[in-house]
């Protein structure tokens, strides 16, 4: 049906038994409609759907969430087909450093690997992303939920405005509270995020 027809939606869960969905219905990695995904798994999956932009839903699925779901898919374009292999990639993918991202900008997605991103920068309630090819995006989310999205990857909020890649950390200046980064870019950390910085940089290096 998904080779002849349009759908309005399509909900779908992302396990079939064992399988993940795209493995088990390869039609749905090229389908350009709206799709909202439902799933137990509040850890890995969930991470998954977050970097990839993709609408979903939590089992058990609570009302309030589902509506505003909906109403939020409602004033949303057809669903790129980027989000949808973003999606794919990471659940497949296994290896952290492999991982991308997905950024719904104004002019439309922008597909990233999460360690190409340098640093990223809080500007009221957008924020500003920069990776190593001196590109840069501005997105409509704030800095906390890039933080919460990307703690796990190697970021650190180091100053209420700057949120970093240890990736592209190259040393750290504790009397003047500088972060200098391999990019060339030098980036204030904030008096009361210095403990913690100090601990992690003699952790990796």
């Amino acid at each position: 049906m998904l080779e002849t027809k349009q759908a309005d939606v399509i909900f779908s869960d992302i396990h079939f038994g064992k399988e993940i969905i795209f493995n088990v219905l390869p039609e749905l990695k090229q389908y350009r409609g709206k799709i909202i995904f439902i799933s137990g798994d509040n850890g890995f999956a969930a991470q998954a759907f977050q970097l990839s932009a993709s609408n979903y839903l939590l089992k058990p699925i609570d009302e309030v969430h589902f509506k505003e779901t909906i109403s939020r898919l409602k004033t949303q374009n057809t669903e790129p087909i980027q989000s949808n292999e973003v999606l794919f990639h990471n659940l497949s993918s296994g290896n952290v450093g492999s991982k991308k991202i997905a950024f719904n900008t104004n002019s439309g997605y922008v597909v990233k690997e999460i360690s190409d991103i340098i640093y990223a920068k809080s500007s009221n309630n957008y924020t500003e992303i920069y990776f190593d090819n001196k590109d840069k995006v501005l997105v409509s989310k704030t800095m906390l939920e890039y933080e919460k999205m990307l703690e796990n990857f190697g970021f650190l909020r180091i100053h209420q405005s700057y949120l970093v890649n240890f990736k592209h950390v190259l040393r750290f200046d504790t009397e003047d509270l500088l972060l200098y980064l391999i990019s060339g870019d030098i980036l204030p950390v904030s008096n009361r995020k210095k403990t913690v910085l100090l601990e992690i940089l003699r952790r990796i290096f």
